[in-house]
């Protein structure tokens, strides 16, 4: 959503600036823990300073969602040039903030249907994303109502009908004598829940472009200064460069290299995001490998794909760009610009989930690429006809041995019985996944009973032929393997003849790896496979 906002600010002639808090996304991690909640205020300003000096401007409009609100109203009492702030669905109290991110960890710690290591005491932990005690502890302590020095001359609250406290503190800044607009932040649900599934409003994206406009209207624009920046993020054993690549640039990655005195490897990982995930990943897995990798001397490079968080959609490009065909060319522009920087490097495409199923797709498409380590993959080719949308609401059959698992659930009964389960729809799964995997020896043994089997068997062998290494790492009964054991048996017997290939199993993993354990095994997975190409 903020690229899209951006984008559409700058359509309209509008500069604008965004970042990353200490310990979040791309950014350092180290002040988090030291700093607390001050390290997020700090950022705020100095990203503030840098968009002042970098645009000439001397008025700030600033757009803030959820905690950030909190962050935002914090600096805005520490400085004179804030001109108005715009706050989308706001976390009004840091109290209420912690306790519904409390009340999250548990919802999908239970969802995950995997154990999670405890946060540190006082800390909060939501599917691997760690929120430090000292913040946790500075966030129960604010109040937007509760500032005093925030006033701001203009605002305009997006709020949720959920959530009564949004149209509260909209009265609350109406009162302190802030011209204030309200108005509804619709499909927020939609926007928040799921990255695989999340679409921005573009109502909202619309009204508050037409509100910076309204706010903008009377003052005298500056023209910013003609300069570009290109920023290094860097500790003791890694550095990283931004950079924009492809066709008209319009792709952004970060390359993570080693520190200078760590011994180098010939080998560069390249790290894919799964569905519409920014580029640091689900519980910032791309970050955290990316820099874990920079320790053993291998170097990375993690980008959006064209349409996901900062970069902007391809010409003529559909708004669903999910296991599309398509998305293989914006990996071969990340293996361009690895070459360019790292011509004698290996290069080895990873990813989870879609983003599995695209570095399988581009190691066979992409002759540059040495081989893939993807865990997960729903499929190993996208069945024609079969809408991408429809299928990640409701995902693709699963075995009857995971049903029964699921039965042997803590209050799964209950939930057949209140009719929260869609039974014959399961029936139905159970009985096309029992029918394909009745076929499955056939398959095998003919090469294919259809043109999408066939495809799969050929794409395995044009990979063993051009000796492209390939790990397949599944989370035990995850949906994926009924697409595998149909291909190569449960077990993977029939993978002998593929000699470029791995298989393996992590137990009490979820579909996103999120467990300590978990990506610990992925990690090691990665770090054999460069052993091998280096």
């Amino acid at each position: 959503m903020r690229r899209i906002i951006a984008e559409t600010l700058g359509d309209a002639g509008i500069g604008s600036f965004r970042f990353d808090y200490p310990g979040t996304g791309n950014a350092l991690d180290e002040a988090a823990a030291v700093l607390g909640f001050e390290s997020w205020i700090l950022a705020f300003e100095a990203a503030a300073d840098e968009l002042k000096r970098l645009s000439n401007c001397q008025s700030i409009i600033v757009i803030a969602q959820g905690v950030g609100a909190l962050v935002a109203a914090s600096a805005c009492q520490r400085r004179q040039d804030i001109g108005a702030i715009a706050l989308l669905a706001p976390a009004v109290t840091g109290r209420s903030f912690v306790r519904e991110l409390s009340m999250m960890s548990h919802v999908v710690r239970e969802k995950l249907e995997v154990e999670l290591p405890e946060p540190q005491a006082d800390g909060l932990s939501i599917a691997g994303l760690d929120l430090p005690a000292k913040i946790v502890n500075d966030l129960k302590k604010i109040s937007l109502t509760k500032m005093e020095g925030f006033r701001p001359a203009r605002a305009i609250v997006f709020k949720r009908e959920e959530n009564p406290g949004d149209q509260d503190l909209a009265a609350d800044l109406e009162a302190r004598g802030c011209a204030t607009t309200v108005r509804n932040f619709t499909s927020y649900e939609t926007l928040t829940t799921d990255p695989t599934v999340a679409s921005v409003p573009q109502d909202v994206v619309d009204q508050l472009i037409s509100w910076v406009q309204d706010c903008i209207s009377s003052e005298t624009r500056q023209a910013a200064t003609a300069q570009r920046t290109t920023g290094l993020n860097s500790e003791s054993h890694f550095s990283e460069r931004p950079l924009r690549f492809g066709n008209e640039q319009r792709l952004f990655g970060i390359l993570c290299t080693p520190s200078p005195d760590i011994p180098k490897r010939n080998a560069t990982v390249l790290l894919i995001s799964a569905g519409y995930e920014p580029m640091w990943g689900w519980a910032r897995t791309s970050v955290r490998l990316a820099r874990s990798l920079a320790k053993e001397g291998i170097s990375s490079l993690r980008f959006d794909c064209a349409n996901i968080a900062d970069s902007p959609s391809a010409p003529q490009s559909e708004a669903q760009v999910l296991y599309s065909e398509k998305q293989v060319l914006d990996v071969a522009e990340a293996v361009k610009l690895i070459k360019s920087e790292q011509p004698d490097h290996a290069i080895i495409a990873t990813g989870r989930c879609s983003a599995a199923y695209l570095g399988f797709r581009s190691a066979l498409a992409i002759a540059d690429l040495d081989g893939a380590v993807i865990v997960n993959p729903l499929v190993f080719e996208w069945p024609q006809g079969k809408s991408v949308d429809e299928a990640l609401r409701s995902p693709l059959d699963r075995s009857a041995d995971h049903y029964y698992a699921r039965l042997r659930q803590k209050g799964a009964w209950q939930r057949v019985l209140r009719g929260e389960v869609d039974v014959a729809g399961k029936l139905k799964q159970v009985v096309r996944a029992g029918v394909r995997a009745a076929a499955s020896p056939v398959a095998h043994l003919v090469g294919g009973l259809n043109r999408r089997e066939r495809s799969v068997y050929a794409a395995f062998r044009a990979l063993a032929r051009r000796s492209t290494l390939l790990t397949l790492i599944y989370s035990e009964n995850d949906v994926g393997l009924v697409e595998f054991n149909h291909f190569f048996q449960k077990g993977g017997e029939r993978l002998k003849s593929y000699a470029n290939v791995d298989y393996k199993i992590v137990e009490k993993a979820d579909h996103n790896f999120t467990p300590p354990h978990a990506f610990e095994s992925y990690r090691m997975e990665l770090l054999e496979m460069v052993h091998k190409l280096s």
